[in-house]
């Protein structure tokens, strides 16, 4: 498969749209060139909650010291739970992660992210992304416009750049880069609001 880093940029149009009742999720909309075409939802909102999630955490601990692995987590979880962005696309399934799952996003990830259960279309994608000089830009290009990539694999990858097009500035760090994707496949293999907290887990200990 080639890269379509020298391809001109596909117009792309960002519109909004409404998930269904259930999951009550607000997407971002990228169409291709091609006006005959039905747009896709392909990115969520994960990159703007999180963020939230750890400013009202820092501000929460400023005046509640937390210790403890445990201590943390529960406090996460209680400034997430009071983030209305955030129980809006909380399912009504959704489990607080473990101590050893949240022990395992702050740890050396390098066996997690081999493992990452993924095909090998993605997993070129997500290769790319561990590189300092990639064009997030082009990248977009190239995810909507590859066909050997699923209509979820196509959201999965453009959530994932949306958020390293947010979090990246002035961070080369190759680590830091492989923890946020491991945390983001593995949430979003769960639900929107797994793989944001998963992330606010990761930027408050990174």
């Amino acid at each position: 498969m080639k890269f379509y880093y020298l391809l001109p940029l596909a117009a792309i149009s960002i519109t909004s749209c409404h998930a269904d009742f259930e999951e009550r999720d607000s997407l971002n909309v990228l169409t291709s060139k091609s006006s005959m075409e039905v747009p896709v939802p392909k990115t969520t909102y994960i990159h703007l909650i999180a963020p939230q999630l750890v400013k009202s955490y820092k501000e929460y601990i400023d005046l509640n010291p937390v210790t403890t692995l445990s201590q943390k987590l529960a406090a996460l979880d209680m400034v997430s739970n009071q983030n209305s962005s955030f129980t809006a696309i909380k399912p009504m399934n959704y489990q607080l992660i473990s101590d050893f799952k949240a022990n395992q996003l702050t740890g050396n990830v390098d066996q997690l992210y081999i493992d990452l259960n993924v095909s090998n279309s993605v997993k070129y994608y997500l290769d790319n992304l561990l590189l300092p000089t990639t064009n997030l830009s082009a990248m977009l290009t190239s995810i909507d416009l590859d066909k050997n990539l699923t209509a979820d694999e196509i959201k999965l990858l453009s959530t994932i750049v949306a958020v390293f097009q947010t979090e990246l500035i002035g961070n080369d760090d190759d680590s830091w880069r492989r923890t946020m994707i491991v945390g983001l496949v593995m949430g979003l293999k769960e639900s929107n609001a797994q793989a944001t907290f998963n992330i606010s887990w990761i930027k408050i200990h990174m």
